[in-house]
């Protein structure tokens, strides 16, 4: 699940009004700091975050191609996921899930080839773009 819809559905579930035992408050608590440190984490680039390029680069300026390169390419991998994801849940709704588990492109999983390069996103693109105007649905064997 994306650290959004992660999010989105712990507003929710924070706004329910539901008795919970002292554990699962105390679980709730530490999964809720987990979520808002991950997205802090996207949101900051601060030199502070022992994740960030800034702060292995700052006593390390050798690294600093390196870091900033991994960094960068995780962002645009990201970045076709979230394309993919977003024209994914446009075209099949809630059947999503089946189609991805049905669905090979290139021999490949359409999530992972969307990820992987340019190439591969506009395949799967292709694909869900010659679905049906219904979208999907398994088929009963």
């Amino acid at each position: 699940m994306e650290l959004a819809d992660r999010l989105l559905s712990r507003s929710r579930e924070l706004g329910e009004r539901v008795k919970r035992t002292p554990q699962e408050r105390a679980d709730l608590v530490r999964d809720t700091a987990w979520l808002l440190t991950a997205a802090a984490r996207v949101i900051d680039a601060s030199e502070y975050i022992p994740s960030n390029p800034e702060k292995v680069a700052a006593s390390d300026r050798r690294a600093l191609p390196d870091v900033f390169m991994r960094w960068h390419l995780a962002h645009v991998r990201n970045s076709r996921h979230q394309t993919y994801r977003r024209a994914a849940d446009l075209a099949l709704g809630r059947n999503r899930g089946a189609w991805e588990v049905d669905t090979r492109i290139q021999d490949t999983k359409p999530d992972e080839l969307a990820s992987r390069d340019d190439d591969g996103l506009a395949a799967v693109l292709a694909e869900i773009a010659a679905l049906p105007r219904w979208g999907y649905r398994r088929r009963v064997k």
